[in-house]
């Protein structure tokens, strides 16, 4: 009998994107990880019973920060932050239960 057995632990395909890492937790994806082609991570998004959830990172190609987001079971919590592409700060915004509550620009 084939019984089905939820993943757990590393799984790293490789796709027109770059490499993907992803981290498994009893069949849901936990940590999911892209890298650009030059090997430096593009994304780092946690999850949690298949919803966003925590910080997430995004960095540009050359490995400067490009936004930090933070989730709570798929709904935007908190400061998101937003920089260009030489890693300063360009803009915050403030959520709270998935709404804007505020957008300011760094000076």
């Amino acid at each position: 009998i084939y019984r089905a057995v939820p993943l757990n632990g590393e799984q790293a395909p490789y796709s027109y994107y770059g490499t993907e890492m992803k981290k498994y937790l009893y069949g849901k994806v936990s940590v999911y990880k892209i890298f650009h082609t030059n090997g430096k991570l593009k994304s780092e998004v946690n999850y949690y019973l298949g919803y966003k959830d925590g910080v997430c990172r995004y960095y540009y190609a050359n490995g400067k920060p490009e936004r930090e987001e933070h989730w709570i079971l798929g709904n935007r919590q908190g400061t998101f932050k937003y920089y260009d592409k030489m890693g300063k700060l360009v803009k915050t915004a403030e959520y709270y239960n998935d709404n804007l509550v505020s957008e300011t620009k760094a000076k």
